[in-house]
Formats: C-alpha cells, sequence, structure tokens
C-alpha cells in the first residue's frame, strides 16, 4: 500500500551547519513565542548533527520531513507536549534519512476526514529514527508506517493507540525493532506486516485492537517474541497469503476469535507460546496453510486445542493440549498431511 507522494508543506530539504568546536547546543523552541524559535522546523534548519532540540510545553500543528541525525525531546514528558497535523497532512514526522531521535512526544493526526493511507503519526521510508516514550495516534491511518527495504526504526517505550487503521503497518520489505510498547484499540490490526515487511516485535502488550492482534500477510515475515496479544476483536495472530513469521514466547489469550489461524499457504514457526482461553480454537489451519507448532501450550480454548481442514498440513511437535472444549484435535477428511510427534496427547 504505497505512502501518498505529497511532500509535507515543512519538508524541504536544506543542509544543517558544519559541526564547530564550540560543542553541542540545546535549542529551544516555544510555541508561546518566548525564545529563539516558535516551530520545530525552524529549528531543524538551523541544528548541527549533535544539538538537542528542547521543545516546551505547548501544542505544535507541524507536518514535518525529516533527513538528517537530529535530537528532538519533549520537556516535561510526552503529555505535555503535542505535535499534530490534520487528515490530508501527510505525517506529522515523515523520515527519509538519517539517525534521527525523538522523545517524550505526544505525536497524532486530528479531526475529521477520510481514511489516508500514510498519514500516520510516524512515516519511516529510509533512515534509522529511534522514537522513545512517545504517545502515537491517527485519526486518518495507522499510528506508524514502516515502508521500504532502507526503513529501519527502533520505537521504544511507546503507545500506539485508537488509530483509524494499524497500530503498526510494515510493509515492502521494512524493518525495524519495536519493544517495550502497548498497542491497543486500534480499528485494524495492531501489527500489520504485508509485501515482505520483515521487523520484530518484542515485549509488547498487543490488546483490544478491533480487527487482529497481529496480521501477517503477501510474503510478510517478521519475528514476534515475548508479546501478550489479548482481548482483539478477531484472531491473535492471523498468517495467510505466504505470511512467513516466527511467533516466539508470546502469550496468546482470551481473543474473541482464535488464538492463531493460518490460511491461504500461510506458513510461520509458533514456538513456546501459551495459547489460551480464545473464543474459537486454539490453532486453526485452512486452505493449504501449513505452519509449524513446537513446544506450545494450548490450553482451555472454547474450541478444539487444534483445527486441520480444506487441505491444510502442518507440523506439530512437543505441545501440550489440555481443557479445550471441543478436544485436542480435530483433524478434518479434508485435510493434507498434519505430522504429530511427541504432543500430548498425541493424536
Amino acid at each position: 500500500m504505497p505512502l501518498p507522494s505529497r511532500t509535507p508543506q515543512s519538508a524541504q530539504t536544506h543542509t544543517a551547519p558544519t559541526a564547530t568546536a564550540a560543542g553541542p547546543k540545546r535549542l529551544i523552541v516555544d510555541a508561546a513565542g518566548s525564545s529563539e524559535y516558535t516551530t520545530i522546523a525552524s529549528a531543524i534548519l538551523g541544528a548541527r548533527p549533535e544539538d538537542i532540540i528542547v521543545l516546551r510545553p505547548g501544542t505544535y500543528k507541524e507536518s514535518l520531513r525529516i533527513d538528517r541525525d537530529v535530537q528532538i525531546v519533549g520537556e516535561g514528558g510526552r503529555s505535555k507536549v503535542i505535535v499534530e497535523a490534520a487528515p490530508g497532512q501527510g505525517a506529522v514526522f515523515m523520515f527519509t534519512a538519517g539517525s534521527a531521535t525523538l522523545t517524550g512526544l505526544t505525536i497524532r493526526i486530528v479531526g475529521t476526514g477520510t481514511a489516508n493511507i500514510g498519514a500516520g503519526a510516524i512515516a519511516v521510508l529510509a533512515g534509522t529514527p529511534v522514537i522513545e516514550d512517545c504517545d502515537l495516534t491517527s485519526s486518518a491511518g495507522s499510528a506508524v508506517y514502516i515502508l521500504g527495504a532502507g526503513a529501519n526504526p527502533v520505537i521504544r517505550n511507546c503507545t500506539m493507540r485508537n488509530s483509524r487503521d494499524d497500530g503498526v503497518h510494515v510493509q515492502e520489505q521494512g524493518q525495524g525493532t519495536i519493544e517495550k510498547c502497548v498497542i491497543s484499540g486500534n480499528t485494524g490490526s495492531g501489527v500489520a506486516i504485508t509485501t515482505g515487511g520483515n521487523p520484530t516485535v518484542r515485549d509488547c502488550e498487543i490488546r483490544d485492537n478491533k480487527g487482529v492482534g497481529v496480521m501477517v500477510l503477501e510474503q510478510g515475515q517478521g519475528t514476534i517474541e515475548r508479546c501478550v496479544i489479548s482481548g482483539n476483536a478477531y484472531a491473535g495472530v492471523q498468517i495467510k497469503q505466504g505470511g512467513n513469521p516466527v511467533v516466539r514466547d508470546c502469550e496468546i489469550r482470551d481473543n474473541k476469535g482464535g488464538g492463531v489461524f493460518v490460511s491461504e499457504q500461510g506458513q510461520g514457526t509458533i514456538e513456546r507460546c501459551v495459547i489460551s482461553g480464545n473464543a474459537f480454537a486454539g490453532v486453526e489451519i485452512r486452505t493449504g496453510g501449513n505452519p509449524v507448532v513446537r513446544d506450545c501450550e494450548i490450553r482451555d480454548n472454547k474450541q478444539a486445542g487444534v483445527v486441520v481442514t480444506e487441505q491444510a498440513q502442518g507440523t506439530f511437535t512437543g505441545n501440550t493440549l489440555t481443557g479445550n472444549a471441543n478436544g485436542a484435535w480435530v483433524i478434518r477428511a479434508d485435510a493434507g498431511r498434519v505430522t504429530r510427534t511427541g504432543n500430548r496427547p498425541n493424536e
């Protein structure tokens, strides 16, 4: 899904001044007008790579393109400093190069309007930015977009919430590390990985989204580890259309669909996970899906522990299946080859 090509108003490319022996500076931005800079864009133009741009408490209405190594820090924490744009202006912060750092901000698209793919709080098209301790939301798209093989951000200790689309959408070979974040209440999936995206998502809570917790499709990959995936309106994890992630050491529980749903030639490796209390099967495989599920605890789901049907396959090794309402295994007559080794029970 391509991002809009429109360049935000403040997105012109400039060359930062060359560093001097004077050392790094703190550039203070105050929307109320009591410092040298009243906009973030003007401070970026005046910053050298090692300078720190400090945003005083207030609301900054800007849409910014970042192509350099700048540090932007909110004074007083993310509840005090808000950077926002309206639908139709593109992302609030769009990263196209460099290793910028954002810390301690609320970053949001606000207002009503047509949903706009790419209108995120954050859009990373290239570079290795670090976003820490930020609150991210969009009324017009996903909270975060990561797009392209050169996009490799670190997003840490952030919330991605209540957005009109996904919490995080990684696509077209995008990468990135998302860790210790809370991803909740989004209209789409908590995390969507498509078209060869390959992020690492670790130590996150992915909960109460109105779609799937983690959706992997269209040859998406990714590593999802040590996450709690719970309370989502559909499956905790859904893999289809050639998706092939690794999901390990996660709790996938209490989702309103199944725990893990694999279909349409989806693959994936699910290992050392606890898959429990989901409204449908713990693991359901349909229409040519073929995952590996090993060393998991699959228990107390409201339907069977494992269901395989419609020419689907699967390899199950070393799993424990207990307390599932419709029994441990439902292998339909139309299933393909299902390999079971060392499970308890194994048949």
